[in-house]
């Protein structure tokens, strides 16, 4: 196997993938003498896998990389992350090792390296052997706004590295976030850097990913897994120090190669691997679920399960029903301390209104600045529209949630699935409701699904822009930021080659 111009090429023996691994891996090969035989199976199993890669994005560097995989210790934690897990005194934990442990354990401290205050132990799950097993960890008795040092693991099967995370606030405060959809591990270097930095200049409190993460389904060959721990490799040590809220897209639905179809239906893999509050909102599901956040009340919908002609028919509960009760509550809970109420869903030109804080597209609280819904798909969308009304998913999705979400006063709909950038006016109904978005009277709508889709930003289908689309930008992939404050809610898209603003907007409420 040899280089062409930096790249490993598909058809050669394994004598020669052994001699390029031995030039290119030098020092993974020194520290580990076996490597050659375990590593050249692995590339020689899934030579044309990193062929396809190496043609994209990944480098040398990330060959070898990833070829510590084949001598990985298969007990040690690997993709680390944490959750919200309902009220700021709890927190989840997860990891994945390959091969199960005695225990799933997390201890934690005040201090680096510090006397350990606390210890939780958890559960562990697998759907596959070969997919490893994962741990789920909720931390329980923590102080709000309070900086922790943990690290997860079992006593005998070995400890992840120290890793730290702030717990929730329990104050109506000003906080910001990062939000993108459709990232997966091929052009999503640029947008990856970006949040990092966001995180390591605490710039951010925490990440919003609204579906499609790893987009594991889109490489040819049975290496579904592996692509998960690619892409959980790339984000490290992220989501380990900010909660990564998630929801599922299309792409988290299952493997598409046969060997491996069956097992990772019904989105077995994002069930296993994320551990969303469900069982704190009453949903009981990974799927669709709620949660508080200081001064909003944040909704995560499924717009791939669990209402009239959805694209899947997983069952996963009533999730109109579970929705409304959710609303009502935020609804009434609305205050100065939580005015917002916002809400997503992936692969959805939609909005979802979610009543429990001031900001959040559906009711606002004293305590709330806004509820905000996210779903993966959007309800509207340039994409999904015929003379300014949605239609395919998008209008399935409108028939199902608009009226909720208007109802109950949602102030943002958050939605990815399209390869671009859109944001739109206040709407209800294909109507708009405010182009200024002060005191809007209806939830306003974005779209932000190009963090790094391995399929490429999405053309416009027209130069025409529905009435209801105010900006729209799919020159580059990017990702979004959102500062929420007690009467303004600011949303920025920057793009991820160079950081720049490419469009802001600021939703304004003088009452909630």
């Amino acid at each position: 196997m040899g280089w062409i111009d930096g790249r490993l090429a598909p058809n050669d023996t394994a004598p020669e993938i052994e001699a390029v691994l031995r030039a290119a891996c030098d020092d993974l090969f020194t520290q580990l003498p076996y490597i050659h035989t375990l590593c050249v199976d692995f590339v020689v199993s899934y030579r044309d896998f990193f062929a396809f890669n190496l043609r994209e994005e990944l480098d040398v560097d990330h060959v070898c990389q990833g070829l510590q995989f084949c001598v990985a210790d298969k007990t040690v934690p690997r993709g680390v992350h944490v959750a919200f897990a309902g009220d700021p005194s709890r927190m989840a934990v997860s990891w994945l090792t390959y091969v199960p442990t005695n225990t799933s354990m997390v201890q934690w401290s005040l201090t680096p390296g510090g006397p350990i205050i606390g210890t939780a132990h958890g559960l562990q799950t697998s759907y596959l052997v070969t997919a490893g097993y994962n741990h789920h960890v909720v931390l329980t008795g923590l102080k709000p706004a309070t900086k922790y040092y943990y690290r997860c693991g079992d006593a005998q099967g070995g400890w992840s590295a120290q890793h730290s995370f702030t717990s929730a606030i329990d104050q109506p405060r000003p906080f910001s976030i990062a939000v993108y959809g459709d990232m997966g591990v091929h052009n999503s270097r640029n947008t990856v850097q970006r949040v990092k930095g966001l995180v390591n200049s605490s710039a951010i409190d925490w990440v919003l990913h609204v579906g499609d993460i790893s987009y594991a389904d889109d490489y040819a060959g049975n290496i579904y897994e592996y692509v998960w721990d690619q892409w959980f490799k790339r984000m490290d040590p992220l989501p380990a120090s900010v909660p990564y809220m998630v929801g599922p897209g299309n792409h988290e639905f299952s493997c598409m190669h046969p060997l491996c179809a069956v097992y990772s239906a019904n989105f077995t893999a994002y069930n296993h691997r994320f551990r969303m509050p469900g069982p704190e909102s009453g949903s009981n599901t990974s799927m669709f679920y709620s949660f508080d956040y200081s001064l909003a009340h944040f909704i995560s919908l499924s717009s791939e399960t669990d209402y009239p002609y959805a694209p899947y028919a997983a069952q996963f509960g009533d999730q109109l029903a579970w929705l409304e009760r959710d609303l009502k509550k935020a609804a009434s809970a609305r205050s100065p301390a939580r005015p917002w109420i916002i809400g997503a869903r992936a692969a959805l030109r939609s909005r979802q209104l979610q009543p429990r804080h001031p900001w959040s597209s559906g009711k606002i609280s004293a305590c709330h600045a806004g509820d905000p819904v996210f779903a993966h798909r959007p309800i509207y969308t340039s994409n999904a529209e015929y003379f300014g009304e949605p239609v395919g998913y998008a209008k399935y999705l409108q028939d199902s949630f608009e009226d909720l979400l208007n109802k109950y006063g949602v102030d943002l709909y958050i939605g990815a699935h399209e390869h671009s950038y859109e944001r739109n006016y206040a709407i209800y109904r294909g109507q708009v409701m405010s182009k200024d978005y002060v005191n809007p009277g209806a939830p306003a709508y974005v779209v932000a699904g190009a963090a790094g889709c391995i399929e490429g930003l999405d053309p416009w289908p027209s130069a025409h822009m529905p009435p209801w689309t105010a900006a729209r930008y799919n020159e580059d992939m990017g990702y979004a930021t959102l500062d929420i404050q007690p009467t303004t809610m600011t949303w920025k898209y920057h793009s991820a080659r160079d950081g720049v603003v490419r469009d802001r907007f600021t939703i304004t409420k003088s009452t909630h």
